[in-house]
């Protein structure tokens, strides 16, 4: 009984005849043609034009622009380099182990979170002492986050730039000393986006608080009375 009265409900919505110009045939559509249904799916996906994000950096009149390239361009892009011909230039640093207790964390067996006294250093590429010691045996370079960001550029939302300088031959890939290049993101890919305001929610209270949180969690995971000492002095400030 449900369906034959579901079926007569369907029959009696609002239609309209429309004529196909090639054929000449009249052909029987939906009044509406689900805009109800549309504007159902679309609900919240209008909320991040809501929110003004201000940009990296103020773009001056004076500048003349070189080259603009969409997201959808650099996507497609796909550098095939032959694994035999990779090279680690230099292992530097030491490399702690992980402590395979925190793979049982659960929230009935938490762990508070411990604050690390370690120094977390962000250089830029041409303040790393390391990529100082091999500037002579490239062309390019830059750290491991330009180089992420780079990558994944197609899916960022909110604003960020990059200067790329050149010395002779050679290409460095820096960031802004006054930027927040490396702070994480909070809820880029999220259809509301919070407040850019002086509150504690604000976008970049909330980026700060997850690198915090990143930071002594990466540091707290790891076993500090076991680790592997690399045969280079150079300490890598990466």
């Amino acid at each position: 009984r449900s369906r034959a009265r579901f079926q007569n409900r369907r029959n009696l919505r609002p239609t309209q005849r429309v004529q196909d110009p090639k054929t000449g045939r009249m052909t029987v559509i939906p009044k509406y043609n689900n805009v109800r249904r549309n504007n159902w799916n679309n609900r919240g996906h209008d909320n991040k034009n809501q929110v003004k994000l201000k940009s990296s950096v103020e773009v001056r009149k004076d500048w003349e622009l070189q080259v603009e390239i969409e997201f959808s361009q650099i996507s497609k892009l796909h550098l095939q380099y032959p694994e035999d011909k990779v090279v680690n230039m230099v292992e530097c640093g030491s490399l702690e182990y992980y402590d395979k207790r925190y793979d049982r964390v659960t929230t009935k067996a938490e762990r508070p979170l411990q604050m690390s006294n370690r120094l977390f250093h962000y250089v830029s590429t041409t303040d790393d002492p390391v990529i100082r010691e091999l500037a002579k045996e490239g062309h390019v370079f830059a750290t491991d986050s330009i180089l992420a960001t780079i990558m994944t550029c197609p899916r960022s939302y909110y604003s960020w730039d990059i200067i790329i300088q050149r010395v002779g031959s050679r290409l460095f890939f820096d960031k802004r000393d006054d930027s927040d290049f490396d702070l994480l993101t909070v809820n880029e890919t999220a259809n509301e986006l919070p407040l850019n305001d002086t509150s504690g929610n604000s976008l970049s209270k909330l980026s700060l608080e997850a690198t915090y949180i990143n930071q002594n969690f990466s540091q707290q995971v790891l076993k500090k009375e076991k680790s592997t000492d690399c045969d280079s002095a150079l300490i890598p400030l990466l």
